[in-house]
């Protein structure tokens, strides 16, 4: 590991969270309990701000790893700028999905990173290209993305602990393969969460999240996440294949796609405000908020685990897909169980 990168990130997001927490009122930064919103007093949001200034020590730690991601760190600053914006002013989904396909067709065209190939899917010898639908699969592998990891931060600690697992895995994968550009700017993000995780995070020290990831933090990890899956999955730089890119952020993408679907089932709009999502409904069914993001940022790397020990082990990526799917109706499966419980203990209440 380099120390001095690594250390360097978690200080600087450590020193950002202290000292922006003090001034997010004056920004406008500040997440207070309604509707959905059901934590106890009045947070800062300048989390993902602490993070993305942790991101930035790479700049004097490794100058040639943060030219080579100097695209990828401007357009996640745009995605700061607009989280920064959504919190303080809660923008339209149309302005954010706008900014969101703008990002995405940027770094397709002049960053170079296009979902072009689809890996060994259908288990054939050849990847399977994506010919003229590379354009679309990169904007939706984006915006969906961003909205999958942004729709988990719901509890203190969630996103932030599913997304450390995530990069883990990619530093990892990315050391194995000697891509150590790729691996050192694994390291700073990670290092950077870690700052922001003490502060967002319930450790014994924190009975209650001192600050908030917030759409400014979001919005940007989500972004280098994807961008990450299409540097490292794609043709020259291919250390993982596309398939395992969704392995290690299953629970996100699973959350999603459930969500979605129940939406679209109730005649809903898929950007819908509700509580859906599954931190939601285990919440609303009693279990504690800390045991609720130890238990699916726990499911979410033991299943990130899995696909790289069985890709690693060989398997072919036709079965990783067929596996993945597996997971994914039994998450379905109980999912729709716990919240059909739900709903039988609320109504037994009501009659009560």
């Amino acid at each position: 590991m380099n120390w001095e990168i690594f250390i360097t990130g978690l200080v600087i997001s450590c020193l950002a969270a202290l000292l922006l927490s003090s001034t997010a009122s004056q920004w406008g930064l500040i997440d207070r309990p309604s509707g959905r919103k059901q934590h106890a007093s009045a947070t800062p949001m300048v989390g993902g701000i602490a993070v993305f200034a942790g991101l930035l020590s790479i700049a004097f730690t490794n100058l040639p790893v943060f030219t080579e991601f100097a695209l990828i760190i401007s357009l996640a600053l745009l995605m700061l700028v607009l989280g920064i914006l959504d919190d303080a002013h809660s923008l339209t989904s149309g302005y954010r999905l706008f900014v969101q396909l703008l990002a995405g067709l940027t770094v397709y065209i002049f960053g170079d990173l296009q979902f072009n190939e689809l890996g060994h899917l259908w288990f054939l010898d050849t990847p399977l290209e994506t010919g003229i639908f590379a354009l679309p699969l990169t904007l939706i592998a984006i915006v969906g993305g961003i909205n999958a990891i942004n729709w988990m931060d719901g509890l203190d600690g969630l996103v932030g602990g599913m997304l450390t697992s995530t990069l883990i895995f990619i530093a990892i994968l990315a050391w194995l393969s000697n891509s150590m550009m790729t691996y050192n700017f694994s390291l700073v993000v990670i290092a950077a969460l870690i700052g922001f995780l003490l502060f967002n995070y319930r450790f014994p020290w924190n009975k209650k999240a001192r600050i908030f990831m917030g759409d400014a933090g979001a919005y940007p990890l989500a972004f280098i996440i994807v961008a990450l899956f299409l540097k490292t999955s794609q043709p020259p730089e291919t250390i993982l294949p596309p398939v395992l890119a969704l392995w290690i952020i299953a629970i996100p993408l699973f959350d999603m796609t459930r969500v979605i679907w129940l939406r679209w089932r109730l005649g809903k709009l898929p950007l819908s405000d509700d509580r859906l999502h599954i931190h939601h409904l285990l919440v609303d069914g009693g279990r504690p908020h800390r045991q609720v993001v130890n238990i699916l940022c726990s499911i979410n790397f033991l299943i990130g685990l899995v696909g790289v020990a069985l890709h690693m082990s060989g398997v072919n990526e036709g079965w990783l897909f067929v596996i993945l799917l597996l997971f994914l109706v039994l998450y379905y499966k109980f999912s729709s169980r716990f919240a059909h419980s739900l709903d039988l203990k609320v109504q037994a209440r009501l009659v009560e």
